[in-house]
């Protein structure tokens, strides 16, 4: 054994010890031993296997002093095997050649190109708006203009990028649209005189209609919570005219079928909206999708594993985050609006065609016991008189990630069963705030608990 992996051993340890809610936890199921996990993908390939699973998981785990309540419905696709894949994180201009068709969809009738670039008629405009716009008054719900001293500090802010802009847009040339002629962080100017923007930054997207390029796009689900416009009651649905989910999912699939994306599943899907950064108003209303991994065949989810911190350390070699990858599609009445693709992965390699799970009664077992080893005396924000302070209420078989031995860089694709967690609230009911349980379905190490930041060993 390594010095590195013995410090390694040793702080995460550490971390399981601040984390754990007993003196002595039941079980260590965080790190194999062993080296279990990479001997079973190694080893012989299995025959077909058959999931025994019930519909529904209900147990209640006595705490200290109060009760984690599994309600939860048990969610896994019809598989026989169940493939394993390596990968890694990689950058866009890595996966340029998987997205020039999408460049392409959008832009394969422009006349012409230009790099895309912020002039400073872009940041008067955003001077202009803050003045317009005002602050919002939560105390009496009221909208309040800015005083001359704070539109000043806003302009001072705006002058130093107003000083490094050019005046006008760089001259437009003439393009004869093919998809290896594509570029990233280009504006292609279309024949009906609309434009579409290509950007890479930390995620790439495709924006279709000038007056897109700044717009923030809101699901319904975070609209319904409120403020996601100042002053904007909880509850507010969005209207969507013309479409219904079902075309809207028709077009996705569609779309997703012509440039060529393979490999990936529809994940999750509901109404959504693009409002003006800077003026909040509602340019455009249509349907949110957000497609991720299902090599396989496994179900899709979206929003359990986005920056999951896998075994925090001050060590780097193995405090990395994880990010989800995923590609977000908005569509309307009239297409294809936008789309995203974040934290894109090298080409994922089979690595094992059919990994052996653990039979349920142990993933039971398992989770039992990391839940035990958390949360046995978790400080409760908000004092209740229900027995019930936490509830489980979906656990599902899916495509996650799992870090690879003695290789930061690399994780494998496996079989992890995710636990949706929520706090109950006084009342009895649970918070719409989901935190998410990551258990490898193979051997059963807990993978990462979040996103409880106050919960001190937390993700």
């Amino acid at each position: 054994m390594t010095k590195n992996k013995q410090i390694f051993i040793v702080l995460l340890s550490l971390t399981l010890l601040m984390c754990a809610c007993q003196e002595t936890p039941e079980a260590d199921f965080v790190i194999p031993k062993d080296g279990s996990y990479e001997a079973e993908l190694d080893a012989t390939t299995l025959p077909k296997q058959e999931l025994e699973l019930p519909e529904t998981w209900s147990e209640d785990i006595l705490m200290d002093g109060w009760t984690f309540r599994i309600d939860a419905e048990i969610k896994a696709a019809d598989m026989s095997a169940f493939p394993v894949y390596e990968t890694a994180l990689t950058t866009l201009e890595n996966i340029e050649d998987e997205l020039k068709p999408v460049m392409y969809y959008f832009a394969h009738d422009a006349v012409s190109k230009g790099e895309f670039v912020r002039t400073k008629g872009y940041y008067y405009d955003q001077i202009e708006a803050f003045i317009e716009t005002g602050w919002y008054d939560y105390d009496n719900g009221q909208w309040i203009p800015h005083s001359d001293e704070e539109i000043a500090e806003y302009a001072a802010i705006m002058q130093s990028y107003i000083d490094n802009a050019p005046e006008k847009e760089p001259t437009f040339t003439e393009i004869e649209p093919t998809v290896e002629n594509m570029e990233f962080n280009t504006v292609y100017e279309l024949s009906d005189g609309t434009k579409v923007i290509t950007r890479a930054l930390s995620s790439f997207s495709v924006t279709v209609g000038e007056e897109l390029f700044d717009a923030i796009l809101q699901p319904e689900s975070e609209v319904m919570e409120g403020n996601e416009y100042y002053g904007e009651p909880e509850g507010t649905q969005i209207e969507v005219d013309n479409l219904t989910l079902e075309q809207a999912t028709a077009t996705a699939n569609a779309f997703i079928e012509e440039v060529g994306i393979e490999g990936f599943g529809l994940a999750s899907a509901e109404k959504g909206r693009m409002i003006s950064e800077y003026s909040g108003q509602i340019i455009e209303t249509g349907y949110m999708l957000i497609f991720t991994r299902n090599l396989g065949g496994y179900l899709c989810l979206t929003g359990t594993t986005a920056y999951a911190d896998l075994f925090e350390t001050d060590d780097e070699t193995y405090s990395r985050y994880l990010s989800e990858e995923r590609i977000e599609i908005f569509v309307t009445e009239n297409g294809v609006k936008r789309f995203v693709r974040s934290s894109p992965y090298e080409k994922p390699v089979l690595v094992s065609e059919n990994a052996k799970l653990l039979p349920f009664d142990e993933v039971q077992r398992v989770i039992s016991t990391h839940l035990k080893n958390c949360l046995y005396t978790y400080d409760h924000l908000q004092p209740s008189e229900n027995d019930v302070k936490m509830q489980a209420s979906e656990l599902t078989l899916v495509l996650g990630m799992v870090q690879k031995m003695n290789d930061p860089a690399r994780f494998y694709l496996s079989p992890v069963w995710v636990l949706k967690v929520n706090d109950v609230l006084p009342d009895g009911s649970m918070d719409s705030y989901s935190s998410y349980m990551h258990i490898n379905a193979v051997d059963g190490t807990l993978l990462s608990y979040g996103n409880y930041d106050y919960l001190e060993g937390g993700n």
